[in-house]
């Protein structure tokens, strides 16, 4: 992870990919049948990655969208690194299903 934050605190999103890219596409030489990104914060370039690798790759956002649908949840909190809970990445496909993601405040 500190690699990924180095990427981020350098705004270095294309860095961030390329890095990704290269740790699963080792584990598709070493055959692998799917990945999964275990950490929010990497997941604000998770649609750049997917489209450079030919196995699955599972995101945790969307598996846990499918998990709050299949158990009719709609208020979810999330707790992650600054940088998660300042953009939308992990937000946004939640609003669109109608759901509420609730993110604690600072001062709360």
């Amino acid at each position: 992870m500190y690699q990924v934050f180095e990427f981020i605190e350098q705004d270095n999103l294309d860095g961030l990919t390329d890095y990704l890219v290269d740790a699963l596409q080792k584990l598709e030489k070493a055959g692998t049948d799917f990945a999964i990104i275990s950490a929010n914060t990497p997941h604000i370039v998770y649609d750049q990655v997917q489209n450079r690798v030919h196995i699955p790759l599972y995101s945790i956002v969307e598996e846990t969208l499918a998990k709050a649908k299949e158990k009719d949840l709609d208020k979810i909190g999330l707790i992650g690194t600054k940088f998660t809970m300042e953009h939308d990445f992990f937000k946004k496909p939640f609003t669109l299903s109608g759901k509420e993601l609730v993110v604690p405040m600072e001062d709360e």
